[in-house]
């Protein structure tokens, strides 16, 4: 497919050559058509792309097997990127300070964090796989927070 093509363009360009010797209008009517195939060739694989890629898009709900695959084979780190429910129309989004000052209140001095236009950071240790999904659970649900991405050490890893 690729080599009728690359002949196609190599016929049609040695041909559009003869022709712009005989004809001088021509050259405006041949570089009008080697850019518009150059666009086509190029544009149309991208937008094709997209719309795959929008099939495979999945919403914000993560099932136990996938929650296991953010453990490291230790079972000692948990980390991952979750997003967070969109704001309802009803709720409005609050500012990354209340957010901090809502995050400070649900973690102790071993977890570190960081908020930027909504997105939040965790890192640090915490006790188990349970509370560490808890309080991403509890971070997701700030209205305003769109996503939360963790790097977590587990002090204990009975689950």
């Amino acid at each position: 497919m690729i080599l009728l093509g690359t002949s196609l363009l190599v016929i049609l360009g040695i041909s559009g050559f003869l022709l712009l010797k005989r004809f001088d209008g021509l050259r405006l009517a041949s570089v009008s058509l080697a850019v518009t195939i150059l666009l086509l060739t190029t544009i149309t694989p991208a937008l094709a792309d997209t719309q795959i890629a929008a099939l495979g898009a999945r919403d914000e709900t993560v099932s136990a097997d996938e929650t296991d695959l953010n453990l490291n084979p230790g079972g000692k780190h948990y980390s991952g990127l979750e997003y967070a429910k969109r704001t309802d129309d009803a709720e409005n989004p609050v500012s990354d300070d209340v957010i901090k000052q809502t995050i400070d209140s649900e973690t102790d001095n071993r977890i570190v964090f960081a908020v930027s236009n909504g997105s939040v950071r965790l890192s640090g240790r915490i006790d188990n796989k349970e509370d560490a999904q808890n309080l991403i659970s509890k971070i997701k649900k700030i209205p305003g927070v769109h996503e939360v991405t963790y790097d977590l050490g587990l002090e204990n890893v009975s689950s």
